[in-house]
C-alpha cells in the first residue's frame, strides 16, 4: 500500500484541528481547522461530494489539522484527496525521493516534492503524495488516490487536476494558523459530513 495513502484514516470524535494550537496570534491569525482545510482544497480542486475530518493523519508526528475529501466518479466510492498540516514528518516520507521507488517516481516542482506510486492491478490503484515545507518546521501533506496511476501523474488525466493538487500544497493559507475568513468559510461547508 502506498505510504501516503494507507488504509482509511480515522480519529476520535474530537477534531485534530484542536491539537497543539494556541489562541489567535499577534498577526491576526487563528488556528487552522479541519473544515478550513476542506474549504481551501475545494477552491483548488472543485467541490467534493463530501468531506470530513481525517481521524489518523498518517505521516505527521504532531498533526494540527487534517481532512479528506471524496470526489465522485462513476460506480466507485469516490476518489480521495487528503490534506494534512502539522510537524514531525515520518522518515520514510522524507526519504521518498532517494532512491527512486521501484513502482513509482518522484520529482520536485514549484518548491514541493511529489512522489507517486504506480497501481498494482486489482490490489491498489496507486497514489500521489505531495510534501510542502513551511517555516518553523510546519509541513503540508496532500495525497490523492483513485484513478489508476500508470506512470508519471503529470502525463495522466486524473479525476482532479495535478496542477490543482500542487497549488493546494503550496497555498500559504494552509499552515498552523490562517485567517479568520478561511476558518469561517470552513464552517459554512454544506458537504462536511463528520467532525
Amino acid at each position: 500500500m502506498s505510504l501516503l495513502v494507507l488504509a482509511p484514516l480515522g480519529l476520535a470524535s474530537t477534531s485534530c484541528g484542536d491539537q497543539g494550537t494556541e489562541g489567535p496570534s499577534s498577526n491576526h491569525q487563528v488556528p487552522i481547522t479541519d473544515r478550513a482545510l476542506a474549504a481551501v482544497a475545494a477552491e483548488h480542486l472543485g467541490q467534493p461530494e463530501r468531506a470530513q475530518i481525517e481521524e489518523d493523519p498518517y505521516g505527521l508526528t504532531h498533526p494540527v489539522a487534517a481532512a479528506h475529501l471524496r470526489y465522485p466518479v462513476p460506480s466507485e466510492d469516490g476518489d480521495l484527496v487528503t490534506v494534512r498540516v502539522g510537524t514531525g514528518l515520518d522518515p520514510r516520507l522524507d526519504k521518498a525521493c532517494k532512491p527512486q521507488h521501484l513502482r513509482g517516481g518522484c520529482f520536485t516542482v514549484d518548491g514541493v516534492q511529489v512522489t507517486w506510486w504506480a497501481e498494482i492491478p486489482e490490489e491498489d490503484p496507486g497514489s500521489v503524495g505531495i510534501i510542502a515545507h513551511r517555516e518553523d518546521g510546519i509541513l503540508v501533506l496532500v495525497s490523492y488516490s483513485g484513478s489508476p496511476i500508470t506512470g508519471d501523474p503529470r502525463n495522466q488525466a486524473l479525476s482532479v487536476s495535478m496542477d490543482g493538487l500542487i497549488a493546494l500544497a503550496r497555498d500559504a493559507r494552509i499552515n498552523r494558523t490562517t485567517s479568520q475568513a478561511v476558518v469561517d468559510a470552513g464552517e459554512k461547508l454544506d458537504y462536511w459530513t463528520f467532525g
